[in-house]
């Protein structure tokens, strides 16, 4: 640590900044070779699940509780999510969602026929699926855009007075507009993923299935939501340390 004290400023700063990016980096490669692990053991070693349904099968069952009557067929182009065509009153589940009746499988086909039925109810779930994080996405880019005002009017006020601090508030601003826009995108994600993963355990309880079964299906979304915190955190730790360093100069 002393020897990080002793380099020049500039040196310290990118050493701190390449330190936490690699501390950052190995627990994101962590959680991601457990991420890809769990998706092969319960998509291709777990092949069958206590029901015997395969997508298209649980699809029509969650529909049919719904009283929801649609054609089912499998389709390679789809954007997630926005599976139900309303003028041919069809649905498309991917090939591999399709046919087969892994634990994954029966996860993805729940959770993407959870939300089409929502949005066919019109629910009020659709506000937290869906609304509230285009709310917040929108709201991100929203504060940004005003940060960056705010940074602009400060250089121009500031133009003429002293540059090292026109510098640290010229990049402070710019670096809290990215830091918003990447925060309320990546709290909308883990809002969507919250929501998805109580509804999906909740209806396969229903349905019967094992208790081991939702336990495994539960620890597929604590992984992704774990991972997807860790990736924001490793896409934006050099702003915020950034940030952090210029305020601190800025103090001083």
């Amino acid at each position: 640590m002393n020897k990080i004290n002793d380099l020049p400023k500039t040196s310290k700063d990118e050493t701190i900044v390449a330190w936490t990016t690699f501390a950052f980096l190995i627990l994101a490669l962590i959680i991601f070779i457990l991420l890809i692990t769990t998706w092969i053991y319960y998509s291709w070693i777990r092949k069958n699940n206590s029901k015997g349904y395969t997508g298209k099968e649980i699809t029509e069952e969650i529909s049919k509780k719904a009283n929801i009557n649609m054609e089912i067929k499998n389709s390679w182009f789809y954007v997630k999510y926005w599976n139900y065509n309303k003028r041919k009153n069809m649905y498309r589940l991917r090939p591999w969602t399709y046919s087969r009746n892994s634990i994954w499988t029966i996860m993805e086909a729940t959770q993407q026929v959870y939300v089409t039925t929502i949005k066919l109810k019109k629910k009020k779930e659709i506000w937290l699926v869906f609304w509230i994080p285009v709310i917040l996405r929108v709201t991100g880019y929203i504060f940004a855009v005003i940060f960056l005002f705010i940074g602009i009017k400060d250089f121009k006020e500031l133009e003429k007075e002293n540059s090292n601090w026109l510098d640290n508030i010229k990049w402070l601003w710019i670096g809290i507009a990215m830091l918003t826009i990447f925060s309320f995108h990546t709290i909308a994600d883990i809002l969507r993923i919250i929501v998805i993963r109580k509804n999906v355990l909740s209806i396969l309880k229903e349905m019967k299935f094992t208790n081991e079964e939702i336990s495994s299906i539960n620890k597929i979304y604590i992984c992704r939501l774990i991972y997807s915190i860790t990736a924001f955190f490793l896409e934006i730790n050099k702003l915020i340390i950034k940030i952090i360093l210029k305020i601190w100069d800025f103090i001083k």
